[in-house]
Parts: C-alpha cells; structure tokens; sequence
C-alpha cells in the first residue's frame, strides 16, 4: 500500500480506531498497539481523531479484569506517548 492511496491509508487507520471500543480487552490493546506503530503518513490526516480516541481509550473503568484493563491503558498511553511527537509536527 503506497502512502499516497488516501482511500486505503484511511480504511487502515479507521479500522484499528473502530477497535478501540470493541468490548474484547485484548481486540482494544492490540489496536491501541498497531496505532503505534503505523507510519506517520497513514496517521496525519486523521490525528485529531486518532489522539481523541486514544485518550478515550486511557480512561479507567471498574471491571472483574483488572489487569487487562491496565495493560489496555498502558498500550493506549506508550502509543500517545509515539504519537504525540508526530502530531506536534508542522
């Protein structure tokens, strides 16, 4: 995939911001995590939707699963942590 088929980079970015809210903890990690690792080009046009779900995805919630839903906001926040650079970027 060429970073200039708009199209595609979109579909990319847009299917792992969709997972971000998949009831499944691990589906939610894992997108979090591959947001992180897209190339830049694939997440400027869309970096303001990117930073918000991500930080929708940090907050806390009360569950049975403890630990996953650290980890889930762990991989959220290394992400922010890559991501933010980037979108500081002119």
């Amino acid at each position: 995939m060429h970073a200039s088929d708009n199209k595609g980079t979109n579909d990319v970015t847009a299917k792992y911001l969709s997972m971000l809210t998949d009831p499944n903890v691990a589906v939610r990690r894992g997108s979090a995590l591959a947001l992180g690792v897209l190339p830049y080009k694939l997440l400027a046009s869309q970096w303001r939707n990117v930073l918000l779900k991500l930080c929708g995805s940090c907050k806390i919630e009360v569950l049975h699963f403890a630990n996953a839903i650290y980890y889930t906001i762990l991989g959220s926040m290394i992400v922010l942590n890559n991501v933010l650079p980037c979108a500081a970027k002119p």
